[in-house]
């Protein structure tokens, strides 16, 4: 169904997704105020296959594809911009020719059981903290991806790209494979003295650092809808940015 928005207005697509549930969001901004509409809703599904519990990255992108088509329907050229978020620590590894090496595990996956315990006995818990004075969670990013060197090393191995989850949704829309400075912090990596990865603790770990590249900041245009969704949705050529990534920030 249309909606009627006049020329002075533009429509500002947030892709909002958390650990429970997630939505498109159409912010109508007339320069004064702003005005949202929820496009759709959505379970943000995971699964547990062989005692691992993962997300259905699949079937969350069906579903903010879906949010994409309502919102063309609703205001076509009107629509302006596109930005992703969602919860924290969790990512995506990517080959070279950009394909994910599985899904995604889920920060609730019993993987990090006792690898807190384990790192420290490489690197101090002062070090850790003088390095990124991040609260200490035992799902956060670090904890993850040393399981993931331990449990899958071929993968790593292979790995050519790690995307956080707002940056994987924001990399199916426009191609753009980037590292979000508010997705980044939750990793546990991220040193805000040099706003930079901590090589320190990434030498330490034995994490490649190639995964790891310059940081993006939110507000940066990363690229624009990709021509296939472009005709997917009915979407015009909409620039796509990196937002807060990091849904509490972009709460805040």
């Amino acid at each position: 169904m249309s909606v009627h928005t006049p020329d002075s207005e533009s429509v500002y697509l947030a892709v909002d997704l958390g650990a429970s549930s997630g939505r498109v969001m159409a912010g109508v901004y007339n320069g004064h105020s702003l005005q949202l509409r929820e496009m759709n809703r959505f379970v943000t599904r995971s699964v547990q296959e062989e005692g691992s519990w993962f997300w259905e990255v699949e079937d969350i992108w069906e579903n903010v594809v879906e949010g994409l088509q309502l919102a063309a329907e609703a205001y076509g050229t009107r629509v302006a911009g596109i930005g992703v978020d969602t919860w924290g620590v969790d990512y995506g590894l990517l080959d070279a020719g950009g394909e994910l090496l599985g899904k995604p595990y889920m920060y609730r996956d019993k993987r990090t059981d006792g690898v807190q315990k384990r790192i420290q006995e490489i690197v101090t818990r002062e070090e850790i903290y003088e390095e990124t004075g991040i609260q200490f969670l035992f799902f956060n990013s670090i904890y993850q991806l040393y399981a993931e060197k331990r449990d899958h090393p071929e993968r790593m191995e292979s790995a050519a790209h790690l995307l956080f989850m707002p940056d994987l949704f924001s990399y199916r829309l426009c191609g753009a494979k980037i590292q979000e400075r508010t997705m980044a912090s939750t990793s546990q990596l991220l040193n805000p003295r040099t706003g930079q990865w901590s090589e320190h603790l990434l030498g330490k770990l034995g994490l490649p650092a190639r995964l790891f590249q310059p940081i993006t900041e939110p507000g940066d245009r990363i690229g624009t809808l990709l021509p296939n969704l472009q005709a997917k949705t009915g979407l015009g050529p909409v620039p796509v940015f990196a937002v807060a990534g990091h849904d509490t920030g972009s709460a805040v």
